[in-house]
């Protein structure tokens, strides 16, 4: 059986779209942690020293841009999601689908 052309460019696009999906994921959820542990250091670092009390106007700063960097990132696992959904329901999806599950 002839192996479609079409058929593996779409396996390939699929799994590199997965893939980068699982790292952007990994990495959102890493966003968190990363955000209370700055938060953490900041507090440790005030606490140390009454006059350091400045430091504390950091913190807004750093958890807008880490904030940011969360929604654009999370936009774009919904993005992914969203082609391959879009993609469920296309032409190519059914003739991939009767490929692998029928042989046709």
């Amino acid at each position: 059986m002839n192996e479609d052309p079409m058929l593996k460019v779409w396996l390939m696009e699929y799994d590199k779209l997965k893939v980068e999906q699982i790292q952007r994921i990994g990495f959102r959820d890493n966003l968190l942690y990363t955000t209370l542990g700055i938060f953490g250091a900041m507090v440790s670092f005030v606490l140390s020293n009454a006059a350091n009390v400045y430091a504390l106007l950091v913190i807004p700063w750093v958890c807008l841009v880490l904030g940011w960097t969360y929604v654009v990132n999370d936009e774009k696992i919904s993005a992914i999601a969203s082609c391959q959904n879009h993609r469920n329901r296309s032409p190519l999806f059914h003739r991939v689908q009767l490929r692998l599950v029928f042989g046709l």
